[in-house]
This record gives C-alpha cells, structure tokens and sequence, in this order.
C-alpha cells in the first residue's frame, strides 16, 4: 500500500483569492473542504478536494528555473511520499477523512496567467509554465467520509479488499 504525509493545506473563500496555509480543516462528504470557495452541498466530485505533491513541484521548478510555491498551484493540499496519479480510481485515507481519486488535475491556465501578469515566472511565458506543469498538476478526489485533516497527517492508499 503506498503512503505519504500532508505537507500543508491551503484554502480561499474567494474565486480568484490569494490561498492561505492552515493547520486544519474539515473535509466534508459531498462539500469539500469546509472554509474553502468550493465547498457546497453536493459539489462536483471533481470539486471537492485536490492535491498536489512538493515532488512534482520541485520538477516544475528544476524544469523551468522558477521558485513556485505550492499555494500557487492552487491546490487544497501538499503531500510527499507519494505518486499521487497512482490513486486514481482508489480510495485513500486522508487524515480521519476518506476519498478516491477521481482524475488527474490539469494546470490551469488562469493559473499560469496570474503568475505571468503578477511577474512571478520571470522571463518565462504562462504557456511554458503550462508546458512544464503538463503531467505534474495534481490530483482531484471525491471526499467520501468526513473527517479532520492537519498539516502532517498521513496520506494512506486503502486496501480494495477491506
């Protein structure tokens, strides 16, 4: 079974919001992630929780030369010691929270475009970003048990056959 650790969580209330570190929040079946601009009654399983691993984000800073920091991805949660493209389709225990991986998230170009106009890529265009970032985007999961989850919490792919 593959394991890893929550290395930060990050949310916004706002579209567009710059996201913030917490230490904790609640993962909501159904909603996402309480606090978060996603979290509705019955959100989109796609909507609800997304992840993202400081190793694919070291990659992306290796590739390109930048210092992107993981809330720029604009993912809810860092994680390390773990292929995260591996849980798709699986079901995984996130802190005392339960999910699947639904797919894998593709870089977002409103993303790449902040970054661009805010000058944090450098002499880098959105598009390179967006090239770099390709396979490297994260994960998108369906929260199916609630439960808390706090930076440093583990990340543990369940067994099919519980």
């Amino acid at each position: 079974m593959a394991a890893g650790r929550v290395v930060s969580i990050h949310i916004t209330a706002d579209k567009g919001g710059e996201l913030r570190a917490v230490d904790r929040v609640e993962l909501v079946a159904g909603c996402g992630v309480r606090g978060n601009r996603q979290f509705q009654d019955d959100a989109p399983a796609k909507r609800q929780l997304t992840l993202v691993s400081v190793e694919d984000i070291a990659a992306v800073n290796d590739a390109t030369g930048l210092a992107l920091l993981p809330e720029w991805t604009r993912r809810n949660v860092v994680t390390e010691g773990i292929d995260l493209s591996s849980l798709i389709g699986k079901r995984f225990a996130v802190g005392a929270a339960l999910a699947v991986g639904i797919e894998s998230c593709r870089p977002c170009e409103p993303m790449t475009n902040r970054l661009e106009s805010e000058s944090r890529t450098g002499s880098l265009r959105a598009a390179d970003v967006l090239a770099a970032m390709a396979d490297r985007g994260g994960l998108r999961a369906e929260i199916l048990r609630d439960g808390e989850l706090r930076a440093g919490d583990t990340l543990t792919e369940e067994d099919d056959d519980a």
